[in-house]
């Protein structure tokens, strides 16, 4: 018991985090049909739906997502290579279920930006200008600053699906993490926010 309670205790503080409504308002801010509006409004919903960090979903290529199996591939980063492996390491991929709205949005903005071949990026811009994207709509939408950022939004994503009630090693997968105990933290930000258990509760 004294062990659990020091593990827990010394994880470091709780991360912040964007909630669902705050993540719908910054998808409804950036709604429109002009290619800016697209392009941002994709990236964003990528973020939320799917979790990848920034540089992972700016790896993202035309060929990495499959239409017809409903995924997206993406590079997992900030993975070490085992001590067992020999050779250059190679980042693993993950494959992430992807939802029809999700897929439909992605043919759309690819279309309207020209993007066809196989090998070309989804976004070009660079991670610093694809960080300062988010930031902005979120500020923008009454984000307090602390939170509003990619990494929050990350979070955001992992908390949604703990919220409702998905299983610790779905999460740790969808994220990319090596270590269960990296995705446990979750745990404790469900403990330390109850309202969205209550919600909806009679007494």
């Amino acid at each position: 018991m004294t062990t659990a309670l020091t593990t827990y205790r010394s994880a470091g503080p709780i991360p912040e985090y964007v909630r669902r409504e705050e993540a719908r308002a910054a998808l409804a801010y950036v709604q429109g049909a002009e290619l800016p509006q697209l392009r941002a409004h994709a990236f964003l919903r990528c973020l939320w739906e799917l979790g990848p960090r920034v540089s992972e979903l700016l790896g993202l290529q035309v060929g990495h997502v499959d239409w017809l199996a409903h995924t997206v591939r993406l590079v997992t980063l900030k993975q070490k290579p085992s001590k067992r492996q020999k050779g250059p390491f190679k980042p693993p991929w993950r494959v992430l279920p992807a939802s029809d709205g999700l897929l439909a949005e992605l043919a759309d903005y690819f279309t309207a930006a020209g993007i066809k071949e196989p090998e070309a990026r989804a976004w070009t811009w660079s991670r610093r200008f694809g960080h300062s994207v988010v930031c902005r709509v979120l500020k923008n939408v009454g984000v307090e600053a602390k939170r509003a950022n990619p990494r929050a939004m990350r979070h955001g994503f992992a908390v949604n699906l703990a919220f409702q009630g998905k299983p610790l090693p779905v999460i740790q997968q969808m994220l990319g993490h090596a270590d269960a105990l990296t995705t446990s933290i979750y745990t404790r930000i469900i403990a330390s926010d109850l309202k969205p258990w209550l919600d909806g509760v009679e007494f």
